[in-house]
């Protein structure tokens, strides 16, 4: 996964006063683990979290944010969370995510509505589109 970086000292409503101690890798490994648990599905390409995982992504890229080490992780729980909402009829609650995330509920819905407005509001995701976020994110 590759995503513009902001090193300029821009700060928005997904930036955190400190980058996190938990490196990005683990954090989404930690959410994908979450979703599992919730959707009771073992590891594996095709859970819920790994499909998440990937509409996270392609949200991510497709939103145009700049990117930093005190951003990355609270953008990938929203974009993370908007997926979970769209693939998942009974997910866990913002204030769930939030605890997992590392954020106040607060932050997680002002974050999810700034996230949206950035998306145009526009979810949907072309099954190619789909597939080819996958192997990236897979890889």
């Amino acid at each position: 996964m590759s995503f513009p970086v902001d090193e300029s000292g821009l700060r928005t409503c997904f930036h955190g006063i400190n980058e996190p101690a938990i490196p990005f890798a683990q954090y989404v490994d930690r959410l994908v683990h979450y979703a599992n648990v919730w959707a009771r599905e073992k590891p594996s390409a095709n859970s819920q979290g790994v499909r998440c995982a990937v509409l996270a992504v392609e949200y991510m890229e497709r939103a145009q944010v700049r990117i930093s080490g005190k951003s990355i992780h609270r953008l990938f729980l929203i974009a993370f969370l908007i997926g979970i909402k769209l693939t998942d009829d009974f997910g866990m609650s913002n204030t769930f995510w939030g605890r997992a995330g590392g954020c106040s509920l607060e932050d997680v819905n002002r974050m999810e509505v700034e996230f949206c407005n950035l998306l145009k509001w526009d979810f949907g995701v072309a099954p190619e589109v789909y597939e080819a976020q996958k192997r990236r994110f897979l890889a």
